[in-house]
């Protein structure tokens, strides 16, 4: 009678039975589908995001649109005076248009009397803004002539520090662009028309 391990009968080798372990090629092959599945997924969540903000955005009254658009180029919390004042939109049309884009979902109130972009909403809001108006709310957030802006300091100060744009915008958390836009009023101001000449006047260390 041939001999028989019982207890390797009763308790088989795991491994024997998953395919997987066998082959490594299998299984990089399971991980690799498995990854291509998810990021498709991810991207095709991502463009419906998209679309619904666009649709929204297309329903916005136009003084509302406009105030959407101002809190994307500032790209920080803002009090409602403040939206009102870079969209550039009448005092009493504010309220209302405040009003409609928190209710559609495109803005959120951050803090009491503070409002930003809700996520996954920039991308979609800043590609709806045309050249020339992109200008004329640049021009807003410049604030008087001759004075510079909180922002405007701050950015100036670690500008002044040799930080690029790239790095300003990761200490203030800001976008590039909207430091790019501080900067540039900041230079205006002062009178400056280089970073060069910023870095110059620094004064020197204690």
């Amino acid at each position: 009678m041939p001999f028989v391990d019982r207890e390797s009968a009763a308790n088989p080798d795991p491994c024997l039975d998953d395919p997987s372990l066998e082959d490594p090629a299998l299984e990089s092959a399971a991980l690799e589908s498995a990854a291509l599945e998810s990021t498709a997924l991810e991207s095709t969540a991502l463009s419906l995001d998209l679309a619904s903000v666009r649709l929204k955005l297309d329903a916005l009254p136009p003084v509302a649109r406009r105030l959407v658009q101002a809190a994307a180029v500032l790209d920080e919390p803002a009090c409602g005076q403040t939206l009102v004042t870079v969209a550039g939109v009448r005092p009493d049309q504010g309220e209302p248009a405040l009003a409609e884009a928190l209710r559609l979902g495109l803005l959120r109130e951050c803090a009491p009397g503070s409002y930003e972009l809700r996520p996954l909403t920039g991308q979609a809001v800043r590609d709806s803004i045309t050249p020339a108006a992109r200008r004329r709310l640049d021009r807003r957030i410049g604030g008087p002539e001759g004075r510079l802006s909180p922002r405007e300091e701050q950015v100036i100060r670690l500008a002044a520090g040799g930080l690029t744009n790239r790095k300003i915008a990761e200490h203030l958390w800001l976008s590039p662009r909207t430091v790019e836009v501080h900067v540039a009023n900041a230079l205006r101001k002062l009178g400056l028309t280089s970073r060069r000449q910023l870095i110059d006047q620094r004064p020197p260390p204690d």
